[in-house]
């Protein structure tokens, strides 16, 4: 057995704590693989699934934010166009009005 010492560090204090290391080494050997076989068998591939999932929400929204894209490119495209038939119309009624000019 050890003890590990108080404040003062002489071991002779009020609050000595006896550990059994043998024991505790033990039981340290046993619940490690344990926990190694349920985190990685068990908790990982739920971890892996939940991640999945949101990479895969995350795709949709990058998906839609897409198509939102190419739909405001075909309203531009639109109103460039407009743009350009109400400059010509206005060019050609200003001519009408205006011809000696």
């Amino acid at each position: 057995m050890s003890e590990t010492t108080n404040s003062n560090g002489n071991g002779n204090g009020k609050f000595l704590v006896k550990i059994n290391w043998g024991r505790l080494g033990t039981i340290i050997s046993v619940i490690t693989p344990i926990a190694f076989v349920i985190y990685f068998f068990v908790l990982f591939p739920y971890r892996l699934a939940a991640l999945e999932s949101q990479v895969k929400e995350q795709q949709q929204i990058i998906d839609n934010i897409r198509v939102s894209m190419a739909k405001l490119e075909l309203s531009l495209a639109k109103i460039e166009a407009n743009t350009v038939a109400i400059k010509e119309s206005l060019e050609r009624h200003e001519r009408l009005l205006y011809p000696l000019k």
